[in-house]
């Protein structure tokens, strides 16, 4: 076990030192002209605007894996799925690796004494939502904006005719080895739980889409806060291609084990904005401050959180003080 998270944290450091390298280089090559000028037209205003729009995303998810969870338990308390959603998040933007998934599905056990099995298929339609919506959004931006030709010439290198056999022969291969083992997998009573609960979430059409429309509302005001943030700097980016780089930077941050997607996200905003706009560097420090001000939206939810809950502990004892007396009586 010592060697593994030895060999893992090796891995981290060498990946966190090339990317801090990559950094270095785009600030080097870059304008320190656009550098002074955020410093210059930095609009704090704008920055709090962003703030805000950043609790509603983080507010908007909870709600979503709330109403995915209404199959698997319709009286769920929504203060606990609340409570479960932002340490998630806190957990995905702080700790190692992406914990925030397994997290919830842990936490979600103790609170709602929901096991693992039947909790996991609200996680999955998180995902498979997620990731959908950005692929269409990525590719209907890169259409729009007129994006495509540029950034296949940038990886048509790597479409080589080896590389794309391979990734082929290993799509096949997992299908066979599924259709082939289906059975016996369906059998481990964890996976029979796992497509009873997934099964009894693919029924309610109605949550479906619903958390689909929240998906969608949750991208549109992501990226209107990117937009957002990039004119509270002193730059002009246009809203189209804010949502082509922030959808490739979204799947580009699966690749980086660090917390938050550190380094790919950077570096994937960073390409794009270079090759586009020449404004690398200003993507890097709008990343940055993007980072932040996540981490500042989670501090005012958990403290909002604490004094919601407290307060309501202090209601209910008020409550069973009035009822003793009445009793008393």
């Amino acid at each position: 076990m010592a060697k593994r998270l030895n060999k893992k944290s090796i891995f981290n450091i060498i990946f966190l030192i090339l990317i801090v390298g990559g950094i270095y280089l785009i600030f080097r090559t870059g304008d320190m002209e656009k550098l002074r000028q955020v410093s210059h037209n930095l609009n704090y205003w704008g920055l709090a605007g962003v703030l805000a729009i950043t609790a509603i995303n983080i507010i908007l998810i909870v709600f979503r894996w709330y109403l995915l969870l209404k199959p698997v338990k319709s009286d769920i308390s929504f203060g606990n799925v609340f409570y479960i959603s932002i340490s998630a998040v806190a957990i995905d933007f702080t700790g190692p690796g992406k914990l925030g998934t397994p997290t919830k599905a842990l936490l979600l056990k103790k609170l709602e004494n929901i096991e693992v099995s039947r909790g996991i298929p609200s996680l999955m339609s998180e995902i498979i939502l997620e990731y959908s919506i950005a692929g269409v959004l990525m590719v209907s931006a890169a259409l729009i904006g007129g994006y495509v030709a540029i950034v296949f010439d940038s990886f048509k290198n790597y479409l080589t005719p080896l590389n794309i056999t391979i990734v082929s022969l290993a799509i096949i291969t997992g299908i066979i080895v599924l259709v082939a083992f289906r059975k016996r997998i369906l059998a481990i009573p964890f996976f029979a739980k796992l497509v009873t609960a997934l099964a009894s979430t693919q029924r309610r059409k109605d949550i479906l889409a619903a958390a689909m429309g929240i998906t969608l509302a949750n991208y549109f005001l992501t990226f209107a806060a990117d937009f957002w943030l990039y004119k509270s700097i002193g730059f002009n980016v246009p809203y189209i291609f804010i949502i082509f780089s922030g959808c490739f930077a979204h799947f580009m941050a699966l690749l980086s084990p660090l917390p938050g997607g550190i380094g790919m996200r950077e570096m994937s905003s960073a390409y794009l904005f270079k090759i586009f706009y020449n404004l690398g560097e200003i993507s890097v420090i709008a990343v940055l401050i993007r980072r932040i001000l996540t981490y500042v939206a989670l501090f005012v939810l958990f403290i909002t959180e604490k004094f919601i809950k407290r307060a309501d502990q202090l209601d209910k004892a008020e409550l069973q003080k009035i009822s003793t007396a009445a009793e008393a009586h």
